[in-house]
Protein backbone atom coordinates (compact mmCIF):
# COMPACT_ATOMS: atom_id res chain seq x y z
CA UNK A 1 0.00 0.00 0.00
CA UNK A 2 2.94 2.56 1.04
CA UNK A 3 4.64 1.59 -2.42
CA UNK A 4 1.07 2.94 -3.96
CA UNK A 5 0.90 6.11 -2.34
CA UNK A 6 4.57 6.79 -2.94
CA UNK A 7 4.50 6.21 -6.55
CA UNK A 8 0.94 8.36 -6.81
CA UNK A 9 3.05 11.43 -4.82
CA UNK A 10 5.35 11.15 -7.57
CA UNK A 11 3.30 11.08 -10.57
CA UNK A 12 2.09 14.53 -8.55
CA UNK A 13 4.78 16.22 -8.26
CA UNK A 14 6.17 15.43 -11.70
CA UNK A 15 2.55 16.83 -13.02
CA UNK A 16 2.88 19.55 -10.66
CA UNK A 17 6.12 20.98 -12.12
CA UNK A 18 5.15 20.35 -15.42
CA UNK A 19 1.90 22.39 -14.73
CA UNK A 20 3.75 25.04 -13.34
CA UNK A 21 5.16 25.65 -16.86
CA UNK A 22 1.91 27.51 -18.37
CA UNK A 23 0.90 28.66 -14.56
CA UNK A 24 0.07 32.09 -13.60
CA UNK A 25 2.87 34.03 -11.63
CA UNK A 26 2.26 33.42 -8.16
CA UNK A 27 1.24 29.49 -9.15
CA UNK A 28 4.68 29.09 -11.18
CA UNK A 29 6.67 31.08 -8.11
CA UNK A 30 4.60 29.00 -5.49
CA UNK A 31 5.97 25.66 -7.74
CA UNK A 32 9.30 26.84 -8.02
CA UNK A 33 9.52 27.37 -3.99
CA UNK A 34 8.25 23.68 -3.86
CA UNK A 35 10.75 21.94 -5.97
CA UNK A 36 13.52 23.83 -5.05
CA UNK A 37 12.31 22.60 -0.80
CA UNK A 38 11.35 26.05 -0.27
CA UNK A 39 8.18 25.09 1.90
CA UNK A 40 7.87 27.86 3.68
CA UNK A 41 7.43 30.34 0.87
CA UNK A 42 5.43 27.37 -1.28
CA UNK A 43 3.05 27.60 1.30
CA UNK A 44 2.54 31.37 1.58
CA UNK A 45 2.63 31.73 -1.79
CA UNK A 46 0.04 28.42 -2.62
CA UNK A 47 -2.33 28.67 0.34
CA UNK A 48 -4.45 31.71 -1.14
CA UNK A 49 -4.64 30.01 -4.28
CA UNK A 50 -5.49 27.07 -3.17
CA UNK A 51 -8.28 28.58 -1.10
CA UNK A 52 -9.39 30.37 -4.01
CA UNK A 53 -10.01 27.24 -6.06
CA UNK A 54 -6.52 26.61 -7.66
CA UNK A 55 -6.51 22.66 -8.28
CA UNK A 56 -2.63 22.52 -9.18
CA UNK A 57 -2.22 24.77 -5.77
CA UNK A 58 -4.27 22.70 -3.90
CA UNK A 59 -2.92 19.42 -4.74
CA UNK A 60 0.72 20.49 -3.98
CA UNK A 61 -0.60 22.01 -0.53
CA UNK A 62 -1.97 18.41 -0.35
CA UNK A 63 1.03 16.80 -0.99
CA UNK A 64 3.15 19.08 1.35
CA UNK A 65 0.73 17.73 4.21
CA UNK A 66 0.43 14.03 2.95
CA UNK A 67 4.63 14.18 4.36
CA UNK A 68 5.22 17.05 6.52
CA UNK A 69 7.37 19.55 4.01
CA UNK A 70 6.98 22.63 5.97
CA UNK A 71 3.64 21.98 7.99
CA UNK A 72 2.68 19.03 10.42
CA UNK A 73 2.17 16.07 8.60
CA UNK A 74 -1.23 15.54 8.56
CA UNK A 75 -3.13 12.65 6.96
CA UNK A 76 -6.71 14.32 7.15
CA UNK A 77 -5.46 17.54 5.39
CA UNK A 78 -3.74 15.82 2.92
CA UNK A 79 -6.59 13.86 2.16
CA UNK A 80 -9.24 17.44 2.34
CA UNK A 81 -6.71 18.83 -0.40
CA UNK A 82 -6.65 16.30 -2.72
CA UNK A 83 -10.22 15.82 -2.74
CA UNK A 84 -10.41 20.11 -3.34
CA UNK A 85 -8.34 19.47 -6.36
CA UNK A 86 -9.75 16.15 -7.58
CA UNK A 87 -12.90 17.56 -7.26
CA UNK A 88 -12.21 20.49 -9.66
CA UNK A 89 -11.21 18.01 -12.54
CA UNK A 90 -7.03 17.67 -11.64
CA UNK A 91 -6.10 14.31 -12.27
CA UNK A 92 -2.45 14.16 -10.27
CA UNK A 93 -4.67 14.39 -7.30
CA UNK A 94 -7.15 12.22 -8.55
CA UNK A 95 -4.19 9.55 -8.42
CA UNK A 96 -3.31 10.49 -5.08
CA UNK A 97 -6.96 10.35 -3.72
CA UNK A 98 -7.28 6.65 -5.18
CA UNK A 99 -4.66 6.00 -3.20
CA UNK A 100 -5.59 6.76 -0.05
CA UNK A 101 -8.83 5.74 -0.37
CA UNK A 102 -6.77 2.47 -1.70
CA UNK A 103 -4.88 2.32 1.62
CA UNK A 104 -7.49 3.86 4.16
CA UNK A 105 -4.81 6.76 4.93
CA UNK A 106 -6.51 9.92 5.98
CA UNK A 107 -10.04 8.72 4.75
CA UNK A 108 -12.00 5.50 5.48
CA UNK A 109 -10.96 2.47 3.22
CA UNK A 110 -13.01 2.12 0.23
CA UNK A 111 -12.38 0.04 -2.95
CA UNK A 112 -15.26 1.60 -5.33
CA UNK A 113 -14.03 5.33 -4.29
CA UNK A 114 -10.55 4.20 -4.73
CA UNK A 115 -11.55 2.68 -8.69
CA UNK A 116 -13.56 5.89 -9.60
CA UNK A 117 -10.44 7.95 -8.76
CA UNK A 118 -8.40 5.92 -10.41
CA UNK A 119 -10.74 5.36 -13.13
CA UNK A 120 -11.52 9.32 -13.58
CA UNK A 121 -7.44 10.01 -13.52
CA UNK A 122 -6.78 7.58 -16.40
CA UNK A 123 -9.18 9.18 -18.42
CA UNK A 124 -7.90 12.24 -17.99
CA UNK A 125 -4.14 11.62 -18.39
CA UNK A 126 -4.21 11.23 -21.92
CA UNK A 127 -0.61 13.15 -23.29
CA UNK A 128 2.58 12.01 -23.30
CA UNK A 129 3.98 13.88 -20.57
CA UNK A 130 1.09 12.07 -18.22
CA UNK A 131 2.56 8.35 -19.05
CA UNK A 132 3.85 8.18 -15.52
CA UNK A 133 0.92 9.22 -13.31
CA UNK A 134 -1.32 7.23 -15.86
CA UNK A 135 0.90 4.00 -15.37
CA UNK A 136 0.58 4.59 -11.56
CA UNK A 137 -2.95 4.54 -11.90
CA UNK A 138 -3.67 2.15 -14.04
CA UNK A 139 -1.15 -0.57 -12.09
CA UNK A 140 -2.88 0.74 -8.59
CA UNK A 141 -6.49 0.30 -10.35
CA UNK A 142 -5.14 -3.55 -11.98
CA UNK A 143 -4.13 -4.45 -8.48
CA UNK A 144 -7.02 -2.98 -6.42
CA UNK A 145 -9.82 -4.71 -9.53
CA UNK A 146 -8.21 -7.98 -8.42
CA UNK A 147 -9.76 -7.59 -4.79
CA UNK A 148 -12.88 -5.84 -5.75
CA UNK A 149 -16.35 -8.10 -6.22
CA UNK A 150 -18.56 -7.76 -9.29
CA UNK A 151 -20.78 -5.49 -7.68
CA UNK A 152 -17.86 -3.61 -6.39
CA UNK A 153 -16.49 -2.54 -9.90
CA UNK A 154 -19.79 -2.36 -11.42
CA UNK A 155 -20.61 0.24 -8.62
CA UNK A 156 -17.06 1.96 -9.13
CA UNK A 157 -17.71 1.94 -12.97
CA UNK A 158 -21.13 3.59 -12.17
CA UNK A 159 -19.77 6.15 -9.69
CA UNK A 160 -17.22 7.32 -12.61
CA UNK A 161 -19.76 7.67 -15.27
CA UNK A 162 -21.48 9.65 -12.87
CA UNK A 163 -18.90 11.71 -11.63
CA UNK A 164 -19.15 15.80 -13.18
CA UNK A 165 -16.03 17.86 -12.23
CA UNK A 166 -17.23 21.01 -9.81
Amino acid sequence: MKQRIKLAFMALVLSAGLCSLAAAKPLEEGMDAYLRGDYATALKLLAPLAREGDPAAQSSIAFMYQNGLGVPQDQNQAATWFHEAAEHGYAPAMVNLGAMYDAGVGVPQDNVEAHKWYSLAIAKLAGPTDATARDVATANRKGLAARMTESELADAQQAATDWKPK
